[in-house]
């Protein structure tokens, strides 16, 4: 397969981020020679997210935002990997087995790790997140307080 030079992958990508797969399919074959089908599936690669046209592991630069990644690993944690799918399909554009595979390989992956929170803002939990983590806050806090306060 006929290698996508560098300074094309971006203009790819970014065809790819606005869900014009037609354009990156077409730059990619302008740019490397490529048929209409190897072409197809070189973009649907990269619009995957798994695998450069070169076959080397592509950074997790596509159009998904940390955000999204995030709540992908979130669900996929709780067992929910239809529903991450369904999410990665939403946020990217891609086909089922694109995206199904796309997940597969997030799930390799370790979770990314969520910014530090101010210790001042602990005890600010939005009532939308409240489940689990308002419960083991409030406990933590009484505990706290039982033994003396801060």
């Amino acid at each position: 397969m006929p290698a996508l030079p560098d300074d094309a992958l971006p203009a790819v990508r970014d065809a790819i981020a606005r869900g014009n797969l037609i354009e990156a399919i077409k730059i990619y074959r302008e740019r490397t020679g490529a048929g209409l089908k190897e072409s197809k599936d070189a973009v649907e690669r990269i619009a995957a997210g798994l695998r450069t046209p070169e076959g080397d592991a592509a950074p997790a630069t596509g159009p998904l935002r940390d955000e999204d990644l995030t709540q992908i690993h979130g669900m996929l944690q709780r067992g929910e990997k239809i529903n991450a799918i369904k999410v990665y399909r939403e946020r990217t554009g891609v086909g089922l087995k694109e995206a199904k595979d796309a997940v597969e390989a997030l799930e390799k992956r370790p979770a990314p790790v969520p910014e530090a929170v101010p210790a001042g803002q602990l005890t600010q939990v939005p009532a939308s997140r409240g489940g689990c983590l308002g419960i083991l806050l409030l406990v933590v806090g009484a505990a706290i307080v039982m033994r003396g306060g801060l």
